[in-house]
C-alpha cells in the first residue's frame, strides 16, 4: 500500500471538526486536598499564577515547554506545562496560565495534584516530583501517577464512519491503511527536533478505490515532550498508536493524552 503524505505546517485543529466525548478542557484530579490559604497554595500561586513558561519554559523548545517547582518539603509544588509544537509562544503562555486558572477556580479546586489539557496545552501541577526521570530512565508519561492516559473519542449522533463493517474487505483496506499511519507518525516526530509531527496522509488511488465510502485520507498528529529520550518518546507513541487501533476502529477520529506525550488522529 502506498501513502501519499504531506506534512502540516499550520494549525492542524483546522483539518479536524471533530466533536469528542466531552468539551475541552480535559482534566485528571487527584485525591490529596490542600486546605485554602495553606503554605501549599501559596507556593502554587507563586509559580503558577502568572508567566510559568516565561520564566520556567526551555528555550530550545520555543517555550513551549517548561518545568520547575517552589517551595520546601513537605509543601513542595511541582509543575510541568507542555504546549503543541504549531502553536507560537504567546499562544503557549495564555494556554498553560488559562489552565490553572481553570484547575484551581472550577476543575480540581484545591486539589494538591491537577492535569489539564487543552487542545494547544497541558498542564501538571503535583505535590510530587514529576519533574525529572529516576535513576533507571524512567518518566511519568501518563497523565497522572497510577492514572492511565486519557483515551477519547469522538461521538456523534452516528458515531461510526459510514461504511464501518468488519466483515467487508474495505474495513481491512482501511484499518491496514490506519495502521501504516500510525506507524508513519510515530516515526516522523521521533525524526522531529521538536518531537512533534503533523501530518496528512492519502491512500493511492488504486488502494483508495477499495475502501468505499470508508475514508481516503487522514490527518494525525504525534507529540512527545522535549525531556524525554528517543527510546522512551517511542515506546510512549508506540503503545499509544497501538491504543488508537484499538480503540479509534470505525470511529471518526480521537486522541490520546497524557503529559509528556500525545496521539491525536
Amino acid at each position: 500500500m502506498i501513502l501519499t503524505v504531506l506534512l502540516i505546517l499550520g494549525f492542524f485543529l483546522s483539518f479536524l471538526p471533530i466533536a469528542m466525548v466531552a468539551a475541552q478542557p480535559w482534566k485528571i484530579c487527584g485525591s490529596s486536598k490542600y486546605t485554602a490559604n495553606s503554605t501549599y497554595q501559596s507556593n502554587l500561586d507563586s509559580l503558577l499564577s502568572s508567566s510559568f513558561l516565561a520564566v520556567n519554559g526551555d528555550s530550545s523548545s520555543g517555550f513551549l515547554f517548561g518545568k520547575g517547582s517552589r517551595g520546601a518539603a513537605p509543601d513542595t509544588v511541582y509543575a510541568v506545562a507542555l504546549c503543541r509544537g504549531d502553536v507560537n509562544a504567546s499562544a503557549c503562555s495564555g494556554c498553560v496560565d488559562a489552565a490553572y486558572a481553570a484547575a484551581t477556580a472550577r476543575l480540581c479546586p484545591l486539589s494538591k495534584d491537577a492535569t489539564v489539557f487543552y487542545d494547544e496545552c497541558a498542564l501538571r501541577f503535583s505535590d510530587e516530583d514529576i519533574l525529572n526521570m529516576d535513576a533507571f530512565g524512567r518518566v511519568n508519561t501518563s497523565a497522572a501517577v497510577g492514572v492511565a492516559p486519557l483515551v477519547l473519542m469522538n461521538i456523534t449522533s452516528e458515531p461510526m464512519l459510514s461504511g464501518w463493517d468488519t466483515n467487508i474487505q474495505a474495513t481491512k483496506n482501511f484499518t491496514q491503511f490506519f495502521i501504516k499511519t500510525m506507524n508513519y507518525i510515530v516515526g516522523q516526530a521521533l525524526s522531529s527536533l521538536k518531537l512533534y509531527a503533523a501530518i496528512r496522509v492519502d491512500m493511492d488511488d488504486a488502494d483508495a478505490s477499495n475502501t468505499g465510502t470508508l475514508p481516503r485520507r487522514l490527518f494525525c498528529l504525534a507529540q512527545c515532550a522535549p525531556d524525554l529520550v528517543e527510546d522512551i518518546c517511542y515506546n510512549c507513541l508506540k503503545n499509544f498508536s497501538d491504543l488508537a487501533t484499538a480503540n479509534f476502529a470505525g470511529r471518526q477520529g480521537g486522541r490520546i493524552l497524557a503529559l509528556r506525550c500525545n496521539l491525536r488522529c
